[in-house]
């Protein structure tokens, strides 16, 4: 019979791992969202005026929180927009979800781009 200390440090030691490969997902995440912001913002700073930039990084803010920031922004309940507004946000929303939203969000002028090659 296995005792209950062995039961215990088990149950830690997975819940260890879990976290750990949590952390280590959501630092990759995070980093590719940084390299692909960095990349528009290089891309913009070379090719466009500091206007465009300027839009570009405001335009850039929410999607790169939204997957830097997933866990948070998708426990946000109770936001309301706009005084006589009921709240619009009731529930909690998965990270996955606040993430994958926020990669598509980011990738949306790159889709615009290529669309508009292959209109041309």
């Amino acid at each position: 019979m296995i005792s209950d200390e062995k039961v215990v440090t088990r149950e830690v030691t997975e819940d260890y791992a879990l976290i750990r490969k949590k952390r280590q997902q959501l630092f990759r995440h995070r980093t590719a969202a940084g390299i692909v912001a960095g990349l528009y913002l290089l891309l913009a700073l070379l090719t466009g005026s500091i206007l465009f930039v300027l839009k570009l990084l405001l335009f850039l803010l929410l999607p790169v929180a939204a997957v830097w920031f997933s866990d948070n922004m998708g426990a946000m309940t109770g936001a309301r927009f706009g005084r006589l507004s009921v709240p619009a946000v009731t529930a909690a929303t998965a990270a996955d979800i606040v993430r994958s939203a926020g990669w598509i969000v980011l990738f949306t002028p790159v889709a615009g781009f290529m669309l508009k090659r292959l209109l041309n």
